[in-house]
């Protein structure tokens, strides 16, 4: 049975409310962090432990930006430059396409080396035949976003903890399906050798948030 302990606040229904442990904050943050180890049952480190996160959303609020980059004339040249959550240059493609809207599928969620990116809010800027139109946000979600060091620990940064923001969310047919704000709970996945673990923690801003993950 898996076991998750999360020293600021975990979700009660994912594990016995007794296996919480008090939080014991380690300096102060100014947003939000995650830091935890991931141990067989005799509490040794794994190393090489996959932790994906993925998040939740909370209130519906006002659209961000919906409006579609729309291509007037045929055989037009799309460039599309990716830039990750800390400002980073991700990845420069370029799609030849056919009068009408940008897909917003445009990404496959890689970089440069063909590698998936990490959880965060991505920047998109979109140009057509060599003129800039328009950025525009893009969220990744459930990706690998840590991985266990020799002793078995990891790390999620701020940036890739974006609570708070509102969102623009599509259907995978690329139709608008809300803009939401993201929650401070959040769901961590860890795998192991063919193993999976999974439980929900909830975020305290200005506080590490320290999990534990067993199996």
């Amino acid at each position: 049975m898996s076991r998750w302990v999360a020293a600021a606040v975990l979700v009660c229904a994912v594990c016995s409310c007794r296996d919480i442990q008090p939080f014991s904050p380690s300096g102060s943050i100014s947003g939000y962090r995650v830091e935890g180890a991931v141990t067989d049952g005799a509490g040794r480190g794994l190393a090489g432990a996959e932790v994906r996160m993925f998040y939740e959303f909370g209130a519906r609020v006002a659209p961000l930006d919906t409006s579609r980059v729309m291509v007037q004339n045929p055989n037009s040249q799309v460039e599309i430059e990716v830039f990750g959550p800390d400002g980073q240059f991700v990845r420069r493609f370029t799609v030849h396409m056919n009068a009408g809207p940008v897909p917003r599928n445009i990404w496959d969620e890689k970089d440069s080396s063909s590698s998936f990116v990490e959880n965060g809010t991505y920047q998109l800027n979109v140009f057509v035949n060599g003129s800039f139109v328009k950025p525009y946000p893009w969220l990744v979600d459930g990706k690998v976003s840590a991985v266990t060091d020799s002793t078995g620990s990891f790390a999620i940064p701020g940036f890739r903890l974006p609570v708070g923001e509102g969102v623009d969310l599509y259907k995978a047919s690329g139709e608008y399906d809300g803009t939401y704000r993201i929650d401070t709970q959040i769901v961590l996945e860890a795998r192991y050798s063919g193993f999976q673990r999974s439980g929900r923690v909830v975020l305290l801003r200005g506080q590490i948030t320290r999990v534990s993950i067993s199996f």
